[in-house]
């Protein structure tokens, strides 16, 4: 699928919309909640809280790896989504290719239920 444009969940009525009407994918490493979209662009936002993932380092390095992954796999992501990402406590410091694998499950779980 190739992609339009990606950008950031910055509204809290995405936010709310996301939790009204998303759908929760759990994976080892991560958390993805998505939802269709009603505008032509798809956006992504990331959540890692202290109270999971601890200090301030931590929750940015995650964040980081998180974002690499989405610009890497960004030809993978469907169109017209809704996409919010929320590292756990192992997003931190396990292996990059295992959570590229934990990240492609989450991805190809959306294009595979979106068919």
């Amino acid at each position: 699928m190739l992609q339009n444009k990606i950008s950031t969940i910055t509204k809290r009525s995405d936010f709310i919309y996301l939790k009204k009407h998303g759908t929760k994918i759990r994976s080892r490493l991560l958390n993805l909640i998505y939802a269709k979209s009603t505008q032509d662009v798809t956006k992504v936002a990331y959540i890692a809280s202290k109270k999971i993932v601890g200090k301030a380092v931590k929750r940015n390095k995650s964040k980081r790896r998180l974002r690499s992954l989405v610009m890497e796999y960004c030809t993978l992501i469907p169109n017209n989504y809704l996409l919010l990402f929320i590292a756990s406590s192992k997003t931190y410091n396990i292996d990059y290719q295992l959570l590229t694998n934990d990240f492609l499950y989450c991805i190809n779980k959306i294009n595979n239920l979106s068919r």
